[in-house]
C-alpha cells in the first residue's frame, strides 16, 4: 500500500501541485515557510480527512480561495486501486472514496492508514494524557475492526451518564453505570492487548536508535485496578455528583513509558526523547505489517532536527528496514546525507508553494 499520485488544490500556499512520489523514500527540501509542510498535511487530509496543524480547516484554505481540494491515488497492493478525495468549503466538509461520497471519517482513515510525526508529536511523552490515548487508540483503530463500534458506545454512554451528574439525576446515574462500565472494560482490554503486542517491536526500536532495552511500556486504565470498572464507579459515584463528571475510566487512561522504573520524560534528554517518539511511532508501522495491516506511509516533519550524523543514520536505517513509503522534509538537502544514496527515493523542492521534482 502506498500514494500513487497526490493532487493539491488550495492548501496552504499551494496553489496547485502534482506529486508522483517514490514507493520508498521522497525527500523535501525547502526554507521555512515554504510550503513542505503543507505538502505533508495534503497527504495526511488524504488518510485522516483532518489537519495535523489545526482543527480549524478554514485556515487551511489557501487565502483568498474559496475551498482547498486534495486527492490521491493509493496502491492496495494486489487489490485494485482506490482514489481518495477531501474537499472543503469553509462549510461542508466533503470525502470521497472512489467517486463515492463517504461520511465517516473512519472509512478513509481503513482506505489510507499512514502515521505522522511531526514537532508537536514529540509532545507525546511529556504533555497530558490525552495525546497518549490517542496514540494508543490509532493502533487499536487499525489492528482490531471491532474497537471502533466498542468506543463508541462507551463515549455514548459516557456522555449519558456525564448529563445525569450534572442534573443529580442519581437513579440515572445508576441506570448508565452497567453499560458504561461493560463497554468501558471491553476498551481497556483492547488498549492493554495491543500494548502488550507492542512492546517488543518496542524494544527493539529503542535498541536500534538508543541502544538501550532498559525501557518498559504500561497502559494505565483509569481508575483503582484493584476493583473492576463497575465497583470503581459505585465507588466514586458520590464525589462524581459533586463534580458533575465521571473520574474515572479510559477516558482517564494513560500510556507510561519508563527507563529504570522512572518516567522517561524526567530522565532521558531532549535528543533522546525525540528517539523514543520515533521508537513508538516506528514500532507500531512494524507491527502493523507484521498483522497484514500494511501500513499507506510514513510522514516526518522536519525529522533531522536536533539529531546527531550517528542518530541520522540509524533513523534512516530503521526507516529502510521498514519497507514502507516515507515523506521527510528538512530546509536543505543536506539533512538527508545520511540517508539512502542508492535505490528507489526521489527528492523534491519546494519553494513560495511551488513543488519540483528534481
Amino acid at each position: 500500500m502506498g500514494l500513487l499520485k497526490l493532487d493539491v488544490f488550495n492548501v496552504r500556499n499551494i496553489e496547485y501541485a502534482r506529486l508522483e512520489p517514490a514507493p520508498r523514500f521522497n525527500f523535501i527540501y525547502g526554507l521555512n515557510g515554504s510550503g513542505k509542510s503543507a505538502l505533508l498535511e495534503s497527504i495526511f487530509l488524504v488518510g485522516r480527512a483532518r489537519s495535523f496543524r489545526t482543527a480549524n480547516l478554514s485556515k487551511v484554505i489557501r487565502f483568498n480561495a474559496n475551498e482547498f481540494v486534495v486527492s490521491g491515488d493509493i496502491c492496495q497492493g494486489g487489490k485494485k486501486n482506490t482514489t481518495i478525495g477531501i474537499q472543503y468549503n469553509h462549510q461542508q466538509l466533503i470525502t470521497r472514496l472512489d467517486q463515492q461520497t463517504v461520511k465517516s471519517k473512519a472509512t478513509i482513515a481503513y482506505g489510507f492508514p499512514l502515521q505522522i510525526i511531526h514537532p508537536k508529536s514529540y509532545r507525546i511523552l511529556d504533555a497530558g494524557p490525552q495525546i497518549r490515548r490517542e496514540f494508543i487508540d490509532w493502533g487499536v483503530f487499525n489492528l482490531s475492526a471491532d474497537f471502533l463500534p466498542i468506543w463508541r458506545r462507551f463515549k455514548t454512554a459516557l456522555t449519558q451518564r456525564n448529563a445525569a451528574l450534572k442534573t443529580r439525576l442519581l437513579n440515572q446515574v445508576r441506570v448508565w453505570n452497567p453499560e458504561l462500565a461493560y463497554y468501558g472494560t471491553i476498551v481497556h482490554e483492547y488498549r492493554s492487548n495491543y500494548v502488550y503486542q507492542l512492546k517488543p517491536f518496542f524494544l527493539l526500536a529503542c535498541e536500534q536508535l538508543l541502544g538501550t532495552t532498559e525501557i518498559d511500556i504500561k497502559i494505565n486504565s483509569g481508575w483503582d485496578s484493584v476493583l473492576t470498572y463497575e465497583q470503581a464507579l459505585h465507588k466514586s459515584a458520590e464525589k462524581d455528583l459533586r463534580y458533575g463528571f465521571t473520574g474515572q475510566g479510559p477516558h482517564r487512561g494513560d500510556l507510561s513509558v519508563l527507563i529504570k522504573k522512572k518516567q522517561a520524560k524526567d530522565y532521558v534528554s531532549r535528543g533522546q526523547l525525540k528517539l523514543l517518539v520515533l521508537a513508538l511511532s516506528m514500532a507500531q508501522i512494524t507491527m502493523l505489517q507484521k498483522s497484514k495491516q500494511q501500513l499507506g506511509c510514513f510522514l516526518a516533519d522536519d525529522l533531522t532536527a536536533e539529531l546527531d550524523n550517528n542518530s541520522k543514520e540509524k533513523v534512516f536505517q530503521c526507516l529502510d528496514e521498514m519497507k514502507v513509503q516515507v515523506f521527510l522534509t528538512a530546509t536543505d538537502k543536506d539533512s538527508f546525507v545520511k540517508g539512502p544514496t542508492v535505490g528507489d527515493h526521489k527528492m523534491f523542492h519546494v519553494e513560495h508553494g511551488v513543488v519540483t521534482e528534481e
